[in-house]
């Protein structure tokens, strides 16, 4: 594997945090069926992978049309992931359980697919490095091939996620989803800070 693919790789890998849905996952289906846990996790993987691609082919085309430049995005978007790296470190499941699921709501879309696949850190990270190699297809192919292959991934983590939790433990699961979130911030501040290197 190539560095940029492994670095693209791992960025949308703790982004994303395919892990973390695990417990969220298991406590909202646990009185299902094996077949409505499949539909559920292939409904959210299906709406939450449609919105990380909008964002990813038709994100550079909205900053172009506003004029926003990739240096103040990456500051803005830098910002963005700095905080939900903050609230991964607080709180690797974002808060979200069984008990604070509104009756009646459908899961698939909330929490799973929006906010806790994807959410503002995974579609901000999709569109800085789209922007980053507008001028690369080749680097734009591999990006999306990568982000498909990280959501095939979070598909198999809720289809096993019972196994998981029970190999990992809670504690596992929770210090895994800090440990990102700790990653994620060194990753926020150095989009900040080679836009600040741009700028000035």
């Amino acid at each position: 594997m190539s560095p940029f693919l492994m670095e693209t790789f791992l960025i949308l890998f703790v982004i994303l945090d395919p892990l973390g849905l695990v417990p969220v996952f298991a406590a909202l289906t646990k009185n299902m069926t094996e077949d409505q846990k499949r539909w559920i996790a292939f409904k959210s993987i299906l709406i939450s992978g449609s919105l990380l691609l909008i964002f990813a082919l038709l994100g550079d085309l909205f900053l172009d049309t506003l004029s926003i430049s990739e240096a103040s995005f990456k500051i803005a978007g830098g910002i963005i992931l700095f905080l939900v790296a903050l609230r991964m470190v607080m709180n690797p499941n974002l808060g979200f359980d069984a008990k604070e699921t509104l009756k009646g709501e459908d899961i698939a879309v909330f929490p799973l697919a929006i906010p806790l696949i994807a959410g503002p850190g995974g579609l901000i990270s999709v569109m800085i490095l789209m922007r980053q190699n507008e001028t690369h297809m080749h680097s734009q192919v591999a990006i999306v091939a990568t982000l498909v292959f990280v959501l095939l991934i979070a598909y198999l983590c809720m289809m096993f996620a019972p196994a998981l939790k029970k190999v990992m433990g809670v504690t596992g699961i929770s210090v895994t989803g800090r440990v990102f979130g700790i990653v994620l911030a060194g990753l926020a501040i150095e989009f900040m800070v080679t836009a600040f290197k741009t700028l000035f």
